[in-house]
């Protein structure tokens, strides 16, 4: 069983969270001081990312929905008083 949740936010959730500790006990975990910041910085770097991304995906998605509506009303005018529209 895996410490690390499965998933890109549950990856990211598990750094931010041990991030502080980690840094406070760098030098019992034998990381240096540019290990944590390093580190830190990719963890920003990856967070900013998947947040860009999950935004750029709802953007999508609210498009999808928005066009397969106006489908829907253009499919529809077709039944309108029994009439094809040509």
């Amino acid at each position: 069983m895996s410490t690390i949740e499965q998933t890109q936010q549950g990856t990211l959730d598990f750094v931010s969270q041990r991030i502080g500790p980690w840094t406070e006990n760098a030098t019992a975990l034998t990381l240096t001081t540019e290990d944590t910041t390093s580190l830190s910085a990719l963890l920003s770097d990856a967070q900013t990312k998947f947040d860009e991304a999950k935004a750029a995906w709802n953007e999508y998605r609210a498009k999808v929905d928005a066009q397969a509506e106006a489908l829907d009303a253009l499919l529809g005018m077709r039944g309108r008083e029994g009439e094809a529209m040509e």
